[in-house]
């Protein structure tokens, strides 16, 4: 007769050979995954430098995109397409739809190569890859391009456009948008809370001071740059951590966070005002003039107006139709407006679902490190039209990464056979025999 406790012994070997064959989870060992891996950090890490590589060099990374499409999917040899694939890919045709009744395309075609690309990468990498391993990477990776950003800027910065309330970093007398500086400097904080917070491994003290290191250093570049918008990103990023990272187990426990909190607000405060410029620290403190917003607030009920003319709530008023509109040429500089106003109410559900129940899956399970990911991506594209931004498309990707680890080691936690549980059951007389012995 059969034996079930040998069969189902057979079937978790067999299973986990072919895990590792395959690159799933920890025992992705094999070459090829190593080799996607590093293709797929350079290109991580890269994108925190984009602007300044494109001036000096070229715009070669697109054509280093194609690589690592192309690499990954060689690597890797298999794709797996899971249910938010079909609703990003179903907001990206929509989009790519819209043009044919859009009244404007300067929008469309300024974007139009990056946004196909970086969809396809998203496919791609979150459709073969539930690799524990390349997650980590690309997470260091996340942290270790912000951390090189952040400390060049201390020893070289200049005036963006000659607002000296705006310093960014200046490589080969080239800069970047403050705004896009910050929120990759957002993104790199949270990569650092993560590695503090959800890596739940047994550290030396060195470890968390060097990360509370790395973390005042892209925090005070962050302020450098004088963006409100990465200074809000940075705050709900801080909060949500000090509030949520850790278990409270009763009232007391909750007043204790929030006191030290406050504390903590205060000095950094108090040391904000020692080092700021003034004329930075009186653009972030101003909050009176957040309001307005440089702006913002006109453009946005421009496209809000777009958007209830005739049925564009539904389906959009078309790609980058807000342009030119009421005669106003300016981005909107909030992306879930301008997601709304190109694809209306279904594209807009399409693109944000996915990651708003990520974040809920991560919040529930207290995975706080990537509910900061979630926060510091969501909070700075309201202020900034993202979507054709690497920071934004490089977080997405990373959260929909996670989520499929997550996901997948449930489900195989969850549909452990019967048999599996009787061995399971059978082994542990005999652990605890050897215990004894020993």
């Amino acid at each position: 007769m059969d034996n079930p406790v040998e069969n189902a012994r057979i079937k978790q070997q067999n299973r986990s050979a072919q895990n590792e064959k395959a690159g799933y989870g920890l025992g992705g060992r094999d070459i090829t995954h190593t080799i996607a891996r590093v293709l797929t950090a350079i290109f991580f890490v890269t994108s925190f430098f984009e602007p300044y590589l494109n001036n000096v060099i070229g715009s070669i990374m697109k054509y280093y995109l194609v690589i690592v499409i192309g690499g990954v999917l060689f690597l890797y040899g298999k794709l797996k397409l899971r249910w938010y694939h079909y609703m990003i890919v179903g907001w990206a045709l929509l989009k790519l739809l819209s043009g044919l009744w859009a009244t404007d395309h300067t929008i469309m075609n300024s974007m139009l190569v990056s946004h196909i690309g970086m969809t396809v990468l998203l496919v791609v990498l979150t459709g073969c890859c539930s690799d524990k391993k390349m997650n980590d990477t690309l997470m260091f990776s996340t942290m270790l391009g912000g951390f090189a950003i952040g400390f060049l800027s201390i020893f070289s910065h200049h005036a963006y456009d000659g607002f000296a309330n705006r310093q960014v970093l200046v490589l080969f007398g080239y800069d970047n948008d403050p705004n896009n500086q910050a929120s990759f400097l957002v993104l790199s904080i949270a990569a650092l809370l993560y590695f503090m917070a959800d890596r739940r491994k047994k550290r030396r003290p060195v470890f968390y001071i060097l990360c509370i290191g790395a973390m005042a250093v892209n925090f005070y570049s962050l302020m450098m740059t004088g963006s409100r918008a990465g200074f809000v990103s940075a705050a709900v990023v801080f909060l949500y951590f000090f509030l949520f990272a850790g278990k409270i187990t009763s009232a007391t426990g909750v007043l204790k966070k929030i006191g030290a909190l406050l504390i903590l607000a205060a000095v950094g405060y108090l040391i904000l005002t020692q080092f700021l410029p003034e004329q930075i620290y009186e653009r972030l403190f101003a909050f009176s003039d957040y309001e307005g917003g440089s702006g913002r607030t006109e453009i946005w009920a421009n496209a809000w107006e777009l958007v209830w003319k005739d049925l564009n709530f539904f389906f959009g008023a078309g790609w980058g139709s807000y342009w030119g509109y009421n005669g106003v040429t300016r981005v909107l500089h909030n992306t879930f407006l301008s997601v709304f106003c190109d694809t209306g109410i279904v594209g807009f559900a399409l693109l944000t679902v996915p990651f708003f129940y990520g974040f809920f899956v991560f919040h529930k399970r207290r995975m706080v490190g990537l509910g900061c990911i979630f926060l510091a991506t969501f909070v700075s594209i309201f202020f900034l039209e993202a979507i054709n931004k690497r920071f934004f498309w490089n977080a997405l990707i990373l959260m929909l990464l996670y989520y499929n680890t997550v996901v997948d080691g449930e489900r195989t936690a969850a549909s452990a056979s019967p048999a599996a549980k009787q061995l399971s059951a059978a082994e542990t007389p005999a652990r605890a025999e050897n215990q004894t012995a020993q």
